[in-house]
């Protein structure tokens, strides 16, 4: 018995403790600071434009904005600077068609100098009251423009927010000359009957915004792109 004793007491002191170690710090990843962003009110999204490769487009970025469920700005009026999915060689003059060099260039076998394989949609907090919003393509440049958020006073407290949250719409097909919705970016309402503000419902939105959630929310934009094709020199 007293072996019997002795031999599992020298196999538990053979076991380590399990909390005997050294809580070493390491590298954080991306998605670590993605969080702290995103809590922040920075949010990009990024969509996939590489299956335009072989024409080329003008997109632009239309903001519409909507109050209690009604449009009340198209965007159109600020539709003004676009960007191109891809730059042509032949768009160039000939001296700088010279100096262009084949293995710098996207495909120098079709003369595309460069090309976009990606938009970037993104939001940015200026201040309390004001998002920015970009859309970018990294290889050929950014359009950028602002979202004023409306204050949103507490009954019961008074205490004045500027609470806004996005959701993604669902995936579309792409076509030219059309407005093409990517970003909901909505404010909170009230709930009375649990006396916070909310943004709860659907994870994304429909292009005709027949969900309930939208349904709620007293104001809102609705953030796209429209893209047209252009004829290469």
């Amino acid at each position: 018995m007293k072996s019997k004793i002795l031999a599992l007491a020298l196999a538990l002191a053979a076991v380590p403790a399990t909390s005997a170690f050294s809580l070493n710090e390491v590298k954080p990843d991306f998605d670590a600071y993605v969080s702290l962003l995103n809590d922040k009110g920075y949010v990009v999204r990024t969509y996939d434009i590489s299956q335009l490769a072989d024409t080329t487009y003008m997109l632009g970025l239309i903001v519409r904005e909507y109050d209690g469920g009604k449009m009340i700005h198209d965007g159109s009026e600020r539709f003004n600077y676009m960007i191109r999915n891809r730059l042509m060689a032949s768009g160039f003059s000939e001296s700088a068609r010279a100096s262009l060099d084949p293995a710098e260039m996207a495909d120098p076998e079709k003369g595309i100098v460069t090309l976009g394989s990606r938009i970037n949609i993104g939001l940015s907090p200026l201040n309390d009251s004001t998002l920015r919003v970009s859309m970018e393509i990294p290889e050929t440049g950014a359009s950028y423009q602002q979202l004023a958020l409306r204050p949103q006073t507490h009954p019961a407290t008074g205490q004045i927010q500027h609470n806004y949250r996005d959701r993604p719409f669902k995936v579309q097909e792409f076509q030219s000359d059309t407005f093409i919705p990517l970003l909901f970016v909505g404010s909170a309402w009230y709930d009375p009957e649990i006396g916070v503000f909310r943004f709860c419902g659907e994870n994304e939105i429909s292009p005709d915004l027949s969900e309930e959630i939208v349904s709620h929310i007293p104001h809102f934009y609705v953030v796209g792109i429209q893209a047209y094709k252009q004829k290469d020199k």
